[in-house]
């Protein structure tokens, strides 16, 4: 934030200081807020008459006379960035690129130009003087822009199953529109589909090869979607319990657009007093072991994917299978695991054992604000060999809106529970006649509210808070409090640090538990490519998103 305030000082003291350090045939430049619509008045500072062009999501005027140097010119995209894009002058002409969906309106003034620009302000193309704009294209292709701009339109509020119908109208009328499959491309990418958005990309790069825009949302998202290794290592401290140090690997990869594979090695060092459940004496433990798994999944697809999963640890290995049927906005997975290695977490991680279970879950976001999700599901655990001595039944619900939603910065809040009742839990008789579970696991009920922001304060990197508060129905209760840093030094390379600070109802176990956590990842394969930068005299060519 200190780093935003410090940008508009920036901005403001060079917007007072230009009109003294211009030269005297310099364009003035004046901007107000005139409710939602951003007002820009551009004085040439003589008689002059000016052409207007519009493209979609911008707009250029080009004049009779020398348009004459401007520092305001320059920074109005800094001092309006949620408004624009960017504002690009040169010896007679101006053109704005919107930052955002909205509606360009614009009049010519004996000296200039005075433009209006209102974000998501209807699907209208922006209104000028009918004697001084070019001839306006056929309806068919006024038609076309108008369904891009719904899309986009669409896209922004959170709808991109809509956003993808409304592209494809307008696709049917030019199938080789860049404008069209650029849109496209993010609206599938919105959707959790990549195979398709690089496709429509490929479309569009062949329609318009010089566009750096394009060239570099594809290199874009095939590194994104790409493989990648990992590196990573935390830090558990439980009160009055067990300290946890862990390290460990994780590799991604995709081949083709239906296979993904992905692997983890964890290994953990345990130092904790453990309370032996069959005698009560309290012995210290001091432990390393190590888990690992491995997991390959293929799409039938766009929307089904099928993922199986082996597990390994030293009491033992398991498999797993999980099914996901619809895109990323709208997501149900029904999964089921046998023999899942687990170390317990209710006395010190002592115990080890085996965990069968069945679920069934699902996903939805509404709109651009508000998102939801459910589960449930059976749970059978093992202990020390034993692969039945406890039955339970789970569930999670977790709803979630964001409050403020202004780039760079970003506040959600959510509601989440978080439950395991048991069913079962088995006794036994130690050697000498008394009894005891072998799994002290109980039941629990955990409603828990949070506010979390994120933000970006430079380029490539970001920062992130939570603070929330729990309450076990049949525990205890406490607050959270969590943050992270993530930067991205270059394309290719990832590294996080996160903490917090946490009341934690897992399982029965009501401590407090304090987590430090790093991760180092680097993505495989070529590196992002430089693009191609548009002639400097050039006033359009970019993609506008």
């Amino acid at each position: 934030m200190r780093l935003i305030a410090k940008t508009l000082t920036v901005c403001a003291f060079l917007a007072v200081l230009a009109p003294v350090a211009a030269p005297a045939n310099a364009a003035t430049v004046r901007d107000w807020r005139a409710g939602e619509a951003l007002m820009v008045d551009i004085d040439t500072g003589q008689s002059t008459q000016a052409v207007m062009r519009r493209a979609e999501g911008e707009i250029y005027f080009q004049f009779s006379g020398p348009l004459g140097s401007s520092a305001e010119l320059d920074q109005l995209a800094l001092k309006y960035p949620d408004d624009l894009r960017a504002v690009r002058s040169g010896f007679d002409s101006v053109v704005m690129t919107a930052a955002r969906p909205g509606q360009f309106q614009a009049w010519t003034t004996p000296q200039g130009v005075r433009v209006a620009f209102t974000p998501a302000a209807g699907l209208g193309v922006a209104r000028l003087q009918p004697d001084v704009i070019e001839p306006a294209a056929d309806q068919a292709a006024a038609e076309r822009r108008l369904q891009v701009l719904r899309g986009r339109v669409e896209l922004a509020t959170g709808q991109p199953e809509a956003a993808v119908a409304s592209l494809q109208a307008a696709r049917a009328q030019n199938p080789n529109d860049p404008e069209t499959l650029a849109a496209l491309a993010a609206a599938e990418t919105e959707l959790g589909h990549p195979g398709r958005a690089l496709a429509y990309l490929d479309q569009a790069i062949a329609s318009r090869p010089d566009d750096p825009d394009l060239a570099r949302d594809r290199a874009r998202l095939a590194r994104d979607t790409g493989s990648y290794v990992e590196a990573f290592a935390g830090y558990r401290d439980t009160d009055d319990s067990d300290d946890i140090g862990t390290g460990g690997v994780r590799l991604a990869a995709r081949y083709g657009q239906r296979w993904r594979l992905a692997a983890e090695g964890v290994i953990s060092h345990i130092d904790a007093p453990v309370v032996q459940r069959v005698d009560g004496r309290v012995t210290p433990v001091e432990k390393t072991f190590g888990r690992g798994q491995a997991s390959i999944a293929y799409a039938w697809t766009p929307d089904h994917e099928t993922a199986a999963t082996l597990y390994g640890a030293e009491h033992g290995p398991g498999i797993g299978l999980a099914h996901r049927a619809g895109p990323q906005t709208a997501r149900t997975t029904i999964a089921a695991a046998i023999g899942e290695p687990y170390h317990d977490e209710v006395a010190g991680i002592a115990d080890r054992g085996r965990h069968h279970s069945v679920a069934l879950g699902h996903e939805r976001r509404f709109d651009a604000n508000w998102s939801a999700g459910v589960s449930g599901g059976l749970n059978q655990y093992g202990v020390r060999g034993d692969e039945n001595v406890s039955r339970t039944a789970s569930g999670t619900l977790n709803v979630r809106r964001r409050i403020y939603n202004q780039a760079p910065f970003f506040v959600d809040a959510g509601y989440g529970l978080d439950a395991e009742y048991v069913i079962e839990d088995d006794e036994r008789l130690d050697t000498g006649g008394n009894i005891f579970t072998p799994l002290g696991i109980e039941k629990r009920e955990v409603h828990f509210g949070d506010v979390s922001a994120t933000a970006t304060v430079a380029t490539g990197l970001s920062v992130s808070g939570t603070l929330g508060y729990g309450i076990d129905r049949f525990g205890g209760d406490g607050m959270t409090a969590a943050g992270s840093i993530n930067w991205e030094p270059s394309p290719d390379w990832k590294l996080g640090v996160s903490a917090s600070r946490s009341f934690a109802a897992t399982r029965g176990d009501n401590d407090t538990v304090t987590n430090f956590g790093l991760y180092v990842r680097r993505r495989i394969g070529a590196p992002l490519q430089a693009t191609p930068v548009p002639p400097a005299n050039a006033p359009t060519g970019a993609v506008q998103r």
